[in-house]
């Protein structure tokens, strides 16, 4: 994350930059501040330690994560490109920590909590031209993403767009196996 806010500290207009951050993930070895912690304190996403200690883990991590999405941040926005700069925050998967996997071996087992820990996850998008908001209902990030594409980076896309939100349920070999509804509350 600091070699990338040095990268795109030097970002000039019509530029793209990429990264792929591996945090927060298992195991969760940082606290709020990045420091880690000693191995006795490293949490899994599974396991025997209660769901809420593993999530606090999780939470502390993103804490951390957040301090070195907010330092890239400030390093783009000093840039050449500087508030010009189109952002697009998105993340791979929900934070997994479940019960029971939602998987096909698993259905008709795991809970709705499952389904959203292991398919809710952050899309984000910053430009001159959007307006600050946060949006709840659940949407395809493809679909997210094409949108706003389509729109030149103009406009969020609207509310509501995906009537029966589902995800695709994947076998011990993460192959696609089975499409099932999303929680229509979560």
């Amino acid at each position: 994350a600091q070699r990338f806010a040095e990268q795109v500290s030097h970002a000039r207009p019509g530029e793209v930059h990429f990264a792929h951050l591996l945090i927060p993930h298992y195991p969760y070895v940082a606290d709020r501040n990045c420091r880690f912690l000693s191995t006795s304190q490293w949490r899994q996403r599974m396991g025997s330690v209660p769901i809420a200690e593993r999530e606090t883990a999780y939470f502390e991590q993103l804490r951390c994560t957040m301090r070195q999405v907010d330092q890239i941040l400030e390093a783009l926005a000093k840039s050449p490109a500087g508030p010009g700069a189109i952002v697009i925050i998105h993340g791979d998967h929900g934070s997994r920590i479940t019960n029971l996997d939602p998987n096909v071996a698993h259905r008709g087992h795991y809970t709705k909590a499952d389904l959203v820990a292991g398919f809710t996850t952050l899309f984000a998008v910053r430009s001159p031209t959007i307006a600050p908001a946060y949006h709840e209902d659940p949407a395809r990030v493809s679909r997210l993403l094409k949108d706003v594409a389509q729109s030149d980076f103009r406009v969020l896309p609207a509310d509501g767009n995906d009537a029966a939100p589902s995800v695709v349920l994947d076998d011990w070999t993460w192959k696609p196996r089975s499409r099932v509804p999303f929680p229509a509350t979560w």
